[in-house]
C-alpha cells in the first residue's frame, strides 16, 4: 500500500485521487479529517469532491488525479 508523509501526523496509508470514493476519509496535515460525500466534476486532470469537514460543513475539494491522499482505514 502506498504511503504519505504528514505534517505533526507521521506516515499515513494513501491513496490517488482517482480512486477516492464516498464514504472515504481524506486525513490531511496535523490529523485533520474529510469524509468525501460525492464526486461533482471530473475532467480529464481533476476531480471535484463535495467533503463533509469535522465541524459538519460541506464544502469542494478539487484535486489532481494523479495525487496521492492519505486516507483512514
Amino acid at each position: 500500500m502506498k504511503e504519505v508523509k504528514l505534517i505533526s501526523f507521521g506516515q499515513c496509508p494513501a491513496k490517488l485521487a482517482s480512486e477516492l470514493k464516498p464514504g472515504d476519509i481524506t486525513v490531511w496535515n496535523w490529523g485533520i479529517t474529510e469524509e468525501i460525500v460525492c464526486k461533482d466534476k471530473e475532467t480529464k486532470n481533476q476531480i471535484v469532491f463535495s467533503i463533509k469537514t469535522e465541524e459538519g460543513k460541506i464544502l469542494h475539494r478539487r484535486l489532481n488525479k494523479d495525487r496521492l491522499v492519505g486516507i483512514k482505514l
